[in-house]
C-alpha cells in the first residue's frame, strides 16, 4: 500500500474520535475569546462560543492556520517518506487553503491541497472517500483528481434556527434579520461553487426548514443520484432537530450509512445554535 497520509483541518465538523479511527489528523483554525488564540476542537468547542455570544454580545473571530504551522507539518510527514494530502476549508471561506499551498509548493509535488470549495461535514464525505480510494490502493495524485471530481456533486444543506449570528457577522441586514424575526422564518442555506446561497425559506416551524430539506435529498434519492457511501447530519447543539433528520431520512436510506457528528466553532460562530446541516455527494451533476 502507498504511503499517503490524509490531513485535514478542524471544520470538517468530524469528531476527534472518527478522524483518529480514519487516521486522519487535523490541524485546529484558532477561535479569539479574551483576546487568546484557542485551538478549535482542542482548546475550545462549540458550546464554549454561544457562551462567549451570550455573554459578551459580540462574534468571536476566528482565524487560519498560518504558513509557518503548515511547513512544519508537511515536512514532518514528507522527511517520514509520505505523500501528503490535505483537505482544506473552502478558499471562499477562508484564507486556510492558500496559506497550505504557499506551505506545499516547498515540497515537490510531495504535498498536495485541495480547495473543498465548501465547509463543515461535506468535507467529512470527502475525506471519508479519501481513505476508501488510499484503502484501494491508489496513489496520492490518483486519490486527489477523483476527489476534484467530487466536488461539485457535494451537497451542503443547513436550516438555521437564528439569524442572529448571520446579523452579527455582517451577512445578514438589519432589515431582514428583523423581517426574520417577526414573521418567524427559518432559512435552509446551500453551498453553491464555494458560496453560501439562501435556498428556501421555512416558515412559522423550524421543522417546515427541515422538511425542505427532506424533500430535496428524497428528491435525488428517487432518481438514483445519491451516492450510497455515506450522509452526514451534523449540528449545532439540536440534538432534537438532528434526531428528527435521522428518524425521517433512515425511512429510506439506510441507518448504518447516516453519520452523526458536532459541528465545530467555526460553523457555530458563523451560523449560531440549533444550526443543523445535512450532507450527501451526488452521483452526477
Amino acid at each position: 500500500m502507498n504511503k499517503i497520509k490524509i490531513l485535514c483541518d478542524s471544520t470538517c465538523d468530524m469528531s476527534v474520535e472518527k478522524l483518529k479511527e480514519l487516521d486522519i489528523d487535523f490541524l485546529p483554525l484558532y477561535v479569539v475569546l479574551h483576546d487568546e488564540y484557542k485551538k478549535d476542537l482542542i482548546d475550545v468547542k462549540w458550546n464554549d462560543v454561544i457562551e462567549w455570544v451570550d455573554k459578551t454580545k459580540e462574534l468571536p473571530k476566528t482565524a487560519a492556520i498560518n504558513v509557518d504551522t503548515f511547513m512544519e507539518t508537511f515536512d514532518k510527514y514528507v522527511s517520514e517518506g509520505y505523500e501528503v494530502i490535505f483537505l482544506s476549508i473552502g478558499s471562499n471561506f477562508s484564507s486556510n487553503y492558500n496559506n497550505a499551498r504557499l506551505a506545499a509548493s516547498e515540497f515537490d509535488d510531495k504535498v498536495f491541497v485541495i480547495d473543498s470549495m465548501n465547509l463543515s461535514s461535506s468535507q467529512g464525505l470527502l475525506l471519508l472517500k479519501m481513505v476508501k480510494y488510499k484503502n484501494e490502493g491508489l496513489r496520492a495524485k490518483e486519490i486527489v483528481e477523483k476527489i476534484n471530481e467530487l466536488i461539485p456533486l457535494t451537497v451542503t444543506e443547513t436550516a438555521l434556527e437564528t439569524m442572529k449570528y448571520l446579523h452579527k457577522g455582517g451577512r445578514c441586514s438589519s432589515l431582514k434579520y428583523y423581517i426574520g424575526v417577526v414573521l418567524k422564518i427559518y432559512p435552509v442555506v446551500k453551498v453553491i461553487d464555494g458560496i453560501i446561497h439562501v435556498h428556501k425559506l421555512g416558515k412559522l416551524l423550524f421543522k417546515k426548514a427541515l422538511n425542505i430539506i427532506i424533500n430535496d435529498f428524497k428528491n435525488d434519492y428517487d432518481n438514483d443520484n445519491v451516492d450510497p457511501d455515506n450522509i452526514i447530519i451534523s449540528t449545532v447543539g439540536n440534538e432534537k432537530g438532528q434526531k428528527y433528520l435521522y428518524e425521517k431520512i433512515s425511512e429510506f436510506f439506510p441507518k448504518e450509512k447516516i453519520l452523526l457528528f458536532d459541528a465545530g466553532c467555526v460553523v457555530s460562530t458563523h451560523c449560531g445554535p440549533g444550526t443543523t446541516g445535512f450532507f450527501y455527494i451526488k452521483k452526477h451533476a
